[in-house]
């Protein structure tokens, strides 16, 4: 599966809620929050797996499953924006 495969697939998953914001915002809104969310969850555990553990190679180890979950869970935000800005993710 290319990048633009990529992004017509993970849309579908995309729930698409309205709320007060002007309805042409919350795909963009959603999406801003959602990345730097997943990024925030993913620099936090590689802190902590530095900086916190005795072992850290080990706990990278132990890590990794989850650190490619929060990476994939920001991938899913940013491909959400760059469809939000009429964007390719082969053009980002």
């Amino acid at each position: 599966m290319d990048a633009n495969q990529y992004q017509q697939a993970a849309l579908v998953t995309a729930i698409q809620e309205f709320n007060p914001i002007p309805v042409e915002f919350n795909p963009l809104l959603l999406a801003a929050l959602g990345a730097a969310g997943e990024t925030g969850e993913f620099a936090d555990r590689v802190k902590k797996i530095i900086f916190h553990r005795e072992n850290p190679q080990e706990a990278l180890k132990e890590e990794l499953p989850t650190l490619k979950m929060e990476l994939g869970d920001a991938l899913w935000y940013i491909n959400f924006a760059a469809n939000a800005l009429g964007l390719t993710l082969s053009e980002v």
